[in-house]
């Protein structure tokens, strides 16, 4: 019998399915996509249209579209999801709060050199509130806010994901490392182009890392090819159609998960690296690593609390976002 009253209407999973194989014009992919067979999700989908009484889909060999009511529907059950999802991100929310737990995700330079000083400035602030800290790269720091598995984020490199807000903590700053022993140490001054930066084998972090994006991002910017006449082309790194098919503007000699094992690396004479001045600030002052400058060539970076939309932080997490935009100045303002 077709629905009649909103408490008749179809189940979630049936609404997905409509909207995943609209979208994709094709019930295989939709059902791919929700991890059942395709006969089963045929049959879902003749269910969906014997329940509320209207033909929704056109099927043909070419794949699936919406009727007139089709596309209609599609994007009523869209609004639906939707709904859905804030609710159970937002009862998500309700009970870390109630739990009075502070779910924060940081990359791995925020982790392990700013935010051991930011937890303990919270705890005199906040006694109470119980902190949960993943560590991650930007990159899945920013898929755990969009999943709802943390309430705050700490991220470096370019710019913060669209589906987030953030606010700039502070400004980092990368610097190349080379054991003592390598030939770009005894260089004076320590100093290399951009051009022997990009064809020299270096000790890099993962994709997805803060580090790794401003490191091509800034090569990009220096080594991209000239036109016909010598002039740079100009084009816009993050537009480079290179870059985007994830071609790096440097060579590889080691990819390793973290900024311990990259320096670990660089120290076993594996090759120079590019790394965050926090994290060798004291490896520098004792002469276990020279720093080499590199002609022309911006290494800055920001680190951004970010936070999904419409969720700005509230509580321990405001109270720790203060923190760490307090703290930002102080090292902004390091010597180099």
């Amino acid at each position: 019998m077709p629905v009649t009253s909103p408490w008749e209407l179809p189940d979630l999973v049936s609404l997905r399915l409509l909207v995943e194989a609209l979208d994709r014009s094709s019930i295989g992919a939709a059902a791919r996509e929700l991890g059942v067979s395709q006969p089963a999700a045929s049959e879902r989908l003749r269910a969906l249209e014997q329940r509320l009484g209207v033909q929704l889909c056109i099927r043909s060999p070419r794949g699936v579209r919406p009727t007139p009511a089709g596309t209609v529907v599609r994007d009523w059950a869209a609004d639906i999801l939707a709904g859905a999802e804030r609710l159970a991100t937002g009862v998500a929310t309700l009970r870390a709060e109630q739990a009075g737990q502070l779910r924060v995700a940081a990359s791995l330079t925020v982790a392990e050199h700013l935010f051991p000083g930011w937890v303990h400035a919270l705890r005199r602030a906040a006694p109470d509130a119980a902190v949960r800290l993943e560590v991650a790269n930007s990159a899945e720091v920013a898929a755990a806010l969009g999943a709802g598995r943390c309430d705050l984020g700490f991220i470096e490199g370019g710019g913060a994901p669209r589906t987030l807000q953030s606010r700039t903590v502070m400004h980092d700053r990368l610097t190349v490392v080379v054991a003592p022993g390598h030939q770009w140490a005894r260089r004076r001054p320590p100093r290399v182009t951009p051009a022997e930066l990009a064809s020299t084998p270096l000790v890099v972090r993962e994709e997805g890392s803060g580090t790794r994006d401003v490191l091509e991002r800034a090569l990009h910017l220096r080594t991209r090819r000239p036109s016909a006449h010598g002039i740079p082309t100009g084009r816009d790194p993050e537009r480079d159609t290179s870059r985007q098919a994830g071609a790096p503007p440097f060579r590889t000699a080691l990819e390793l998960g973290s900024t311990r094992a990259v320096t670990a690396a660089v120290l076993a004479g594996e090759g120079p690296a590019v790394v965050s001045v926090l994290a060798v600030t004291d490896l520098l002052g004792r002469g276990e690593l020279v720093a080499v400058d590199v002609e022309g060539i911006d290494l800055a970076r920001r680190v951004r609390a970010v936070w999904r939309e419409g969720h700005p932080p509230a509580g321990a997490a405001a109270t720790l976002l203060a923190i760490a935009c307090r703290t930002g100045p102080a090292l902004r303002d390091a010597p180099a």
